[in-house]
């Protein structure tokens, strides 16, 4: 700053000095109102919240989108392609439309450092968890018949089922959605149940260093899975979900707004955690703890992009809802059969057999089907008649009384 004169400044006083910046034209060097009086940052994407997160910087500044992408910033198309001309990305891959595929968010915000950091954690607690259980010789209290025939065998085959949905994310959804953001939602979802299936074996593992006559292998646990009742149904929609479904967003659909809070809550939760506990098993309910932690956050996730973004799309949200629906219809009887298929596993123990009643089966299924009903269903506008649904489970249990 220059003290310097101002010829013909009319309102400086004579004999007064005023300050002016060097080397800037007099005329233009004048008050001007600023264009923006708001002291914030501008974001090259539109934060979730107040400002923009670590999260979002991480997986949306370096975001390669074609212009065919809604809601891009249209960087032409790929260089690369398949054999036979495909692009690495086509907007066929999926029925589901939008006008602004990059709006979804993960209300969690999981990015690489923070899942990395939540599963050290978790890994650093099941560390602990085992060092304690085998020093105070917890394993004693277990009991044989749900140890050998429920743990071995029952308890194994679920882990077929959660590295089942595991390929089943990582294959085509993984690759074919269209932004960085929903990516990593669905990797961190997949990697869940991935974590969940080596938990169980190594759950497994520890049981067979401290249980005279247990055995970690998988072979049982493989061929339950393979040929017992309780998984078929289950299985046959991991395989189909695996092999057999082309729409990368139907995919994501029937797992995380189907199957999981379904099939996947009905065994996980209501038979695995809260019934280990009767058998002198308080391991089972600690390895399983984090599952379900994964899968409230994972459901949050599926609420944003099939509430919001794709479910209220201001263009195409009827559009969304109608084919949610139509996919609804499709997997839900199939997941409920899966249940129903399941609930023999609620008798398979004598300590099963004279404490939990059918009436308990019931409470289970209600709750599990009733919560589906009240907080998936009215996302796309789907109507069940829950009563009908639970009783096909609770059938197939007083079958095997």
């Amino acid at each position: 700053m220059t003290i310097t004169e101002q010829p013909g400044a009319s309102q400086v006083a004579p004999g007064e000095m005023s300050p002016r910046r060097a080397f800037l034209n007099p005329a233009y060097d004048i008050e001007r109102e600023p264009l923006e009086t708001r002291r914030t940052s501008q974001w090259y994407a539109k934060p979730y919240r107040r400002r923009i997160s670590e999260y979002e910087s991480l997986l949306l500044y370096a975001q390669s989108a074609p212009d065919w992408i809604p809601g891009a910033l249209g960087v032409g198309g790929f260089c690369n392609k398949f054999s036979g001309g495909r692009a690495p990305w086509e907007n066929y891959t999926t029925e589901a439309k939008s006008s602004d595929w990059f709006v979804f968010r993960d209300p969690s915000g999981r990015g690489q450092p923070t899942y990395v950091a939540q599963k050290a954690e978790e890994n650093a607690e099941a560390e602990r968890m085992f060092s304690a259980f085998a020093d105070q010789q917890m394993y004693r209290d277990l009991d044989r018949e749900w140890t050998f025939d429920v743990i071995a065998t029952a308890l194994g085959a679920f882990a077929h089922h959660e590295y089942g949905l595991f390929g089943t994310l990582v294959g085509a959804p993984a690759r074919d959605v269209f932004t960085d953001v929903l990516r990593q939602a669905v990797i961190t979802g997949a990697i869940d149940h991935l974590d969940n299936a080596e938990m169980i074996q190594a759950e497994k593992v520890f049981l067979s260093k401290n249980v005279d006559g247990f055995s970690a292998d998988v072979a049982p646990a493989r061929e339950f899975w393979l040929s017992d009742p309780a998984y078929r149904t289950a299985r046959e929609i991991v395989e189909r979900l695996w092999g057999d479904v082309y729409d990368h967003i139907e995919i994501i659909f029937a797992v995380f707004m189907v199957h999981e809070p379904l099939f996947g809550r009905f065994a996980r939760q209501q038979f695995f955690h809260r019934l280990a506990p009767l058998h002198g098993d308080q391991l089972t309910p600690a390895i399983m703890w984090p599952t379900i932690t994964a899968g409230d956050i994972d459901a949050k996730w599926a609420f944003e992009l099939f509430g919001h973004a794709l479910g209220q799309d201001p263009k195409f949200g009827d559009h969304n809802r109608a084919l949610m629906r139509l996919w609804a219809r499709d997997w839900l009887p199939k997941s409920v059969a899966a249940m129903a298929e399941f609930a023999p596993m609620f008798a398979r123990t004598s300590t099963l057999r004279s404490h939990v009643s059918a009436e308990a089966v019931n409470e289970a299924a209600t709750l599990v089907i009733g919560d589906w009903a009240r907080r998936y269903a009215p996302i796309f506008g789907f109507e069940v008649d829950v009563d009908e649904l639970v009783k096909s489970v609770t059938d197939a249990i007083a079958a095997v009384r």
